[in-house]
């Protein structure tokens, strides 16, 4: 008797699993592309249950219109198959091939597009080798990528369960936590005529009688609800465990597309989204125009947790059309979409991107350029800056902003070669250049601190780079980097313009370490007025670190000049920023900035 619908008990079997399943069908699988969950048949006369590899449907075929599109690799069995519409004829190829060739198959379609055909493929292919050798399924299904055994799992159990429910339940308690609830529910909706009480036995042959009442509970809840939506606003106010729960509502979602078409999202919206990004994925990947013009007369407010996975499904495809189509949204400026739009447009069609930037309006142009040139860098970095400059002439675009981005991400992978680049096409003694330069040298520092405080050290002392400071900032990241002793050895080497700030920084880090009388003795011969200044970073920073270490290191200062600037400080800070200091603390530190040493005989309380 063939398995496609000759048995005369077919009609029959669907009006009752129309009648069982009607909401416990957000039980089964989702195959295809959402609003197309699908169930083929597989009749074999002696065989009256239903299972999950059952969900393929007999009169709903996937949009004949979708293109798919087959790699290379694909052998030409797979090759054959993808390129079957009706679901019936897929399982019909099965009865020619052997279990290992089934199997290869199944391993190949982690490389078909697009998804909703692989998922097709792939689960009727594991669902006919599992009725045939349910372990060896079960081995196959471990070679597919991690982020598919969720679909499969249920697949291989559900068609187990049917040949021994004894063997299909312990197997299943081998699994990981979450594949293990993942299977048992498999086996709980496919064996239906099982009692709770066979259940329990079971489960107490593996101590996991708490957790199969657990799941005996859900599934007789969702069984009782007369619609998808009621599952779903019970489910989200039950007590059930979050994983359980999570699973639970997306396959309720699923249903609920599946018998009302893409308005179901709009009762869904208010809820967390992140319950159904699959769910979106997959849907805007199939029929991204369609899915958009739903999505497109919902609220606005409510748009804002969809579009991004239509963006992510939508752009790969067509980016032109979904940049037009998705731009026409009043939001769409105001949530920014157009940034994640270019990023994966200049992913798929890089010199695409680059040949539309100016046609953007003027407030995305410079996005837009950044995100093609941002990817061209990591594969040409030096094309990429070059190719800045085509940009000098278009409004809304700044050249230096997109050359600081690349040269900072150049100069994580290659710091030297970055540094020449903007010596060498930068415009010589120029603030851009200056800045170019130090955007590279802070990367620098990471990698090779010595070679990158001696090339900033190079730098003549009257050129730009010197008198704006930007040889101080080196100094800050060679301290941020944890390489003080470098830095102190480089400080009589600076310019005039970097010495007080490179000394400050230097000292606030000695202090840091209550390197104190280092702290001291670094600032001498410096003006009064510097110092002044010198100590007022100092101990701010010291006051945060250990405010009682510091108190009680003011007495131990080598000077009565240390004791009063460091007092001084102190209470500066204490005024400006507030809070740090009690009564009793400024009272002591006083002592030391009105008196002499003499009268520095008090204690701290």
């Amino acid at each position: 008797m063939s398995r496609h619908g000759k048995d005369p008990n077919f009609n029959s079997q669907i009006t009752l699993r129309k009648q069982l399943v009607m909401v416990g069908i957000v039980l089964g699988i989702a195959i295809g592309s959402l609003g197309s969950l699908a169930f083929v048949i597989w009749s074999d006369g002696d065989r009256s249950k239903s299972t999950l590899s059952d969900s393929i449907s007999a009169n709903q075929e996937p949009n004949a219109t979708q293109e798919i599109t087959v790699q290379n690799e694909l052998s030409p069995e797979l090759a054959k198959l993808s390129r079957v519409d009706s679901m019936i004829e897929i399982v019909s190829e099965f009865d020619r091939l052997s279990k290992e060739q089934m199997a290869a198959l199944a391993r190949q379609t982690t490389n078909l597009e697009p998804r909703s055909k692989r998922s097709t493929i792939q689960t009727l292919l594991i669902g006919e080798l599992s009725r045939r050798d349910p372990k060896h399924a079960l081995e196959q299904v471990w070679k597919m990528p991690r982020s598919q055994w969720t679909e499969l799992v249920p697949v291989v159990f559900s068609e187990w369960s049917l040949i021994n429910i004894e063997d299909s339940f312990a197997t299943s308690m081998e699994l990981h936590a979450a594949l293990r609830e993942t299977a048992i529910r498999s086996l709980l909706n496919t064996r239906t005529e099982l009692s709770n009480d066979r259940w329990l036995t079971l489960a107490a042959e593996h101590d996991f009688e708490e957790s199969i009442l657990t799941l005996l509970r859900e599934r007789e809840a969702i069984t009782l609800l007369d619609s998808p939506l009621d599952a779903f606003q019970l489910v989200i106010q039950d007590d059930v465990d979050d994983q359980l729960q999570s699973d639970l509502i997306q396959k309720i979602a699923r249903t609920m597309v599946q018998q009302n078409g893409y308005e179901s999202f709009d009762p869904l919206i208010e809820y967390s989204i992140w319950w159904f990004s699959d769910l979106l994925l997959e849907e805007a990947e199939s029929n991204p125009i369609e899915f958009f013009s739903v999505i497109k007369s919902l609220p606005a407010e409510s748009r804002n947790s969809v579009i991004y996975p239509l963006v992510k499904a939508w752009v790969p495809l067509d980016p032109s059309t979904a940049y037009e189509s998705i731009s026409s949204l009043e939001e769409f400026k105001d949530k920014f979409y157009y940034h994640d739009i270019f990023r994966i447009w200049a992913e798929v069609d890089l010199e695409g991107l680059f040949t539309r930037v100016e046609s953007f309006p003027r407030s995305e142009r410079a996005w837009a350029a950044y995100s093609a040139l941002l990817e061209l860098v990591k594969k040409s970095p030096e094309e990429a800056l070059n190719r800045t400059f085509d940009y000098e002439s278009v409004v809304g675009v700044d050249v230096l902003d997109l050359q600081e981005s690349l040269i900072s991400e150049w100069a994580a992978s290659d710091p030297k070669a970055a540094v020449n680049w903007v010596t060498a096409n930068t415009t010589e003694d120029t603030w851009d250049q200056a800045w170019l330069l130090w955007m590279g040298l802070r990367e620098f520092v990471k990698i090779d601190p010595e070679a990158a405080l001696e090339f900033a050290l190079s730098q003549a002392p009257e050129s730009v780079y010197a008198e704006r400071g930007f040889a101080d900032r080196v100094i800050d990241d060679v301290v941020d980097g944890g390489e003080l002793e470098l830095a102190m050895a480089a400080l009589d080497r600076l310019p005039e313009s970097a010495r007080i700030d490179s000394f400050t920084s230097v000292g606030t880090a000695l202090a840091l370490e209550h390197r104190w009388q280092e702290v001291v003795e670094l600032i001498e011969g410096f003006s009064d007025e510097e110092q002044v200044g010198y100590f007022n970073t100092v101990t701010y920073f010291a006051m945060r670190d250990d405010l009682i270490e510091l108190l009680e290191t003011v007495p131990k200062l080598p000077s009565e000049k240390a004791r009063r600037l460091v007092a001084q400080g102190m209470l500066r800070n204490h005024e400006r920023y507030g809070g740090s200091l009690t009564t009793n603390q400024v009272n002591y530190l006083r002592q030391y900035v009105d008196q002499n040493d003499d009268s520095n005989k008090n204690h701290l309380n």
